[in-house]
């Protein structure tokens, strides 16, 4: 299982328990990503039933298959 953490100005470690990352566009909620050590799950906004749900590795595979890419450096 992968070492997850989050860096917002400080590592923040995550544990079991899934943390939720609220994304919001200009026109209202767009929807939640629920994570934790084990999973991502992705709960479009009006649905309380059905989500998405990846492996870390399964994330990171669908993140480097889509999306615009760019030259850029990493922040650090």
């Amino acid at each position: 299982m992968a070492d997850i953490t989050l860096n917002l100005g400080q590592e923040i470690e995550f544990g079991k328990v899934d943390s939720i990352l609220k994304i919001k566009d200009s026109t209202g909620k767009t929807g939640e990503l629920h994570f934790s050590k084990g999973s991502v799950e992705w709960w479009p906004a009006g649905n309380s039933v059905n989500c998405r749900t990846y492996t870390w590795d399964e994330l990171a595979n669908v993140l480097s298959a889509n999306g615009t890419q760019i030259r850029s450096t990493k922040a650090r």
